[in-house]
């Protein structure tokens, strides 16, 4: 709904000029910060759809869109805009909660999916956490093999 709004934002400014009940026009700024929060939750909306839509979704298409879920947030909390970063800070703290517990079962799937494997599971690291992405690569791997045998 928001992306449909931004669309006709030029006609919400000379609204007034043709309804004269209409007084609640949007400024510049605030049109700006529309634009900035339809960008932030844009990827919650795309997960949203994967997992509620998709007849038969699979670990490895979880794990890719929640790395770029955690990667946004983490990118979130550096933005200059107070309400954006309230906004991941309220998020990654549920986040964290759930993603701890699941990530490795998701990882698994990643790594078994033929077209993904280990180069795509260690640039979502990477991407991640560019200084500890090798670590946790390894311990996957270690698990990986440690539970095959």
């Amino acid at each position: 709904m928001i992306e449909s709004a931004l669309k006709y934002q030029h006609v919400f400014a000379s609204l007034h000029l043709v309804d004269e009940n209409y007084k609640y026009y949007l400024s510049v700024e605030k049109w700006r910060r529309v634009k900035k929060n339809c960008v932030f939750l844009l990827p919650f909306y795309e997960i949203t759809n994967l997992i509620y839509v998709s007849s038969y979704p699979t670990s490895n298409q979880y794990f890719l869109q929640v790395g770029n879920i955690q990667t946004l947030l983490m990118e979130s909390l550096k933005d200059e805009d107070q309400v954006i970063i309230d906004m991941a800070e309220r998020i990654m703290v549920k986040f964290d909660k759930y993603w701890d517990e699941y990530s490795n079962v998701l990882a698994f799937g990643t790594i078994l999916d033929p077209r993904m494997k280990l180069e795509t599971l260690g640039y979502c690291y990477e991407k991640i956490d560019s200084l500890t992405w090798e670590v946790k690569l390894e311990r996957m791997k270690e698990n990986l093999y440690n539970n095959s045998n």
